[in-house]
């Protein structure tokens, strides 16, 4: 996860490329031991940054982001502390959930492994 302040703008780069997550071979949601989601990662239109998940708007080198416009004059300090327990917990769970994307993608090309294509006439 890399994030970064450009002016009026926050951006969270998730380190979670579009096409895996199109691919949806993996849940995007990390549980507790009870079942409970604690994290979802999402795909939308209006941008959400919180301890329970984020919603992407946007790629960055087609990997997932979230980009928000700030307030004029936001400075680091604001950022850190209105965002900054959701990022934590943003890179905790993105790492469990790019761990699982790998897992499972290669566990889906095993099974796959030496089938053969086949038409009917």
């Amino acid at each position: 996860m890399k994030v970064v302040i450009a002016e009026n703008r926050l951006e969270v780069v998730t380190g979670i490329k579009k096409a895996d997550f199109d691919k949806q071979v993996t849940d995007m949601t990390v549980k507790d031991d009870k079942g409970n989601v604690t994290f979802k990662l999402k795909v939308g239109e209006q941008p959400n940054i919180s301890v329970l998940g984020l919603t992407c708007n946007t790629t960055v080198d087609k990997e997932l982001a979230v980009t928000m416009i700030l307030p004029m004059e936001t400075d680091v300090e604001e950022i850190k502390i209105k965002y900054g327990k959701a990022l934590v917990a943003a890179e905790k769970n993105l790492k469990v959930i790019a761990d699982r994307i790998v897992a499972d993608t290669e566990a889906v090309d095993e099974i796959f492994e030496g089938t053969e294509e086949t038409t009917e006439a």
